[in-house]
């Protein structure tokens, strides 16, 4: 089973698609849940198959090492408990600052709505720069809350800002809240809850994702189970994430014998798929729609796409919705927010200065400036 592992919270993220056939999800109002990859199955099945054997290793050992053995196994036991007791704990805090974050959020999209406007706040004063008297253009006074809050904030963040397609400015525009829900009865599940202004593009008010994670009952970590989105309801003709295209199919074609031609040339219609931000809420939770024959996909690929759908989730929810206000204005990008995008940014620059040691035969560090995806925080 390959995963990855570490990152924030010490989530471990596993996949294992051997056995997992991705089908095409059925249409419907609510979130689809009947035909997407799901794992655990999978993963009892195998570990069903595993309990009460023996290798036979600890037999083989002198009876002196093997008792040492049960005395190391007696501490790992003791040690458990004390990570359940620790456990326990953590979400009881979780809770606590959940409860507490809560109301500055809503507060927040009070402001970005417009339902309130806060008291005036003056403006900082840069060292050395003269104060400036802040002028009302009559304008400004019928502007509402702050419009393209979420909008602008997405394309500050380079994964979202690449998957935004010009024709998906409109409709974001509409966008007007992003909220983080826990599942009930899934203790590590989090939903994603977009919510739109009324727009010319699609009838839902709300758009919702949902990433259903499970803890393996064997090592404790947790683990990515299957993906379930709202379907969009577009408007007729509305559709951003397919375009219509007129085909020629037939013509002047040599027939099987006697060198008959083919019939008349035939023009048809077909609906093909197109880059757009709101594949994310694909019912198989890929962020680009697979090809209708889905050649072409194999398990490598599909895990990365999977994986890399998961890490954007995880994104939203731990660094871009906690911490809006500073995407929207770019600051968070510009200074590198999270701190292993930092991290690997400062891994750069020095592989950038180690050019000059390559010369010598010794390889230059490597980084990027976005640096590796964010792991999901525990829930």
């Amino acid at each position: 089973m390959s995963g990855k592992k570490g990152g924030k919270g010490n989530q471990n993220f596993q996949f294992n698609f051997a056995d997992v056939k991705v089908e095409k999800a059925d249409k419907g109002d609510k979130e689809t849940d009947d035909k997407v990859p799901s794992l655990v199955p999978m993963v009892q099945k195998r570990l069903q198959n595993l309990v009460g054997q023996s290798s036979g290793y600890l037999e083989s050992l002198p009876p002196k090492v093997q008792n040492r053995v049960r005395a190391l196994k007696k501490l790992q036991k003791e040690k458990e408990e004390i990570d359940e007791e620790y456990k326990k704990e953590r979400e009881a805090l979780e809770k606590k600052f959940r409860e507490k974050f809560a109301p500055l959020y809503t507060k927040r999209t009070g402001i970005i709505s417009g339902a309130d406007e806060p008291a005036w706040i003056e403006p900082e004063k840069k060292e050395g720069e003269e104060p400036k008297k802040e002028e009302v253009k009559k304008e400004d006074e019928n502007v509402k809350g702050i419009p393209n809050f979420w909008l602008t904030a997405l394309q500050h963040h380079q994964d979202f800002s690449e998957l935004i397609m010009e024709q998906d400015h409109k409709p974001l525009e509409s966008l007007t809240n992003v909220e983080v829900k826990l599942v009930d009865g899934e203790q590590h599940s989090f939903s994603l809850e977009f919510t739109f202004s009324e727009n010319p593009y699609f009838e839902n008010a709300t758009l919702t994702k949902t990433y259903h994670l499970f803890e393996h009952p064997a090592y404790g970590e947790i683990m990515f189970d299957r993906v379930t989105s709202s379907e969009i309801k577009w408007k007729t003709g509305k559709n951003l994430t397919k375009k219509t295209v007129t085909k020629t199919t037939g013509g002047n074609r040599g027939g099987r014998r006697g060198g008959k031609k083919g019939g008349a040339p035939k023009t048809v219609t077909v609906e093909e798929n197109v880059p757009s931000f709101f594949n994310f809420f694909n019912p198989d939770g890929l962020m680009l729609a697979l090809p209708d024959d889905e050649e072409g996909f194999g398990e490598e690929e599909m895990e990365g796409m999977m994986e890399f759908d998961y890490e954007l989730g995880c994104a939203l929810k731990d660094v871009v919705m906690p911490n809006a206000v500073l995407w929207y204005t770019g600051e968070a990008a510009e200074s590198g927010f999270d701190d292993e995008e930092g991290e690997e940014g400062e891994e750069g620059e020095e592989g950038e200065e180690g050019e000059e040691d390559d010369e010598e035969g010794a390889e230059p560090a490597t980084g990027t400036a976005q640096g590796e995806k964010p792991e999901c925080k525990q829930q």
